[in-house]
């Protein structure tokens, strides 16, 4: 769990320098949907080690996981910087979305973000324009589409 809390500070200092430096080239909107992505990853791992959760939600979930890692996904943070987070959550808040219909007091249990996580995932879901654009939307909706079978 350890690796985890420093993997969710290490995202938002990166994000959050990020965005300082930029200034007011960034709207807040989407620093403040960006900062979600440590809030979601750290959730993912505490779901994945909750005995509660049912296995085969657990393969979707650590999916979501290895995402986060993956060094050339569709939006590669080692090329876009944290912008590049924003495909990382948006296949998070569909995991976490899906789970929510399952499990959802497990959900809000692990959840230590702010707000409520639903509305949070709403959220994400309701701005993915400006996350990603709509060719990558699509990737993520047909890679989404083949993993949560």
């Amino acid at each position: 769990m350890r690796r985890a809390d420093n993997f969710y500070d290490r995202i938002r200092l990166k994000i959050a320098n990020w965005a300082e430096e930029k200034g007011g080239e960034t709207s807040r909107q989407l620093v403040d949907l960006l900062l979600l992505a440590p809030d979601f990853f750290l959730l993912l791992v505490r779901l994945l080690r909750d005995p509660r959760v049912p296995a085969t939600a657990k393969y979707g979930i650590a999916g979501a996981i290895a995402y986060y890692f993956l060094p050339l996904d569709f939006l590669p943070e080692i090329l876009v910087g944290p912008i590049g987070f924003g495909d990382d959550l948006i296949l998070a808040a569909l995991v976490i979305n899906r789970l929510l219909q399952a499990a959802p007091d497990i959900v809000v249990e692990h959840w230590s973000g702010s707000g409520e996580v639903l509305a949070q995932v709403e959220k994400i879901l309701n701005n993915v324009d400006k996350l990603v654009t709509n060719k990558v939307w699509n990737k993520i909706r047909e890679h989404w589409r083949k993993i949560s079978r």
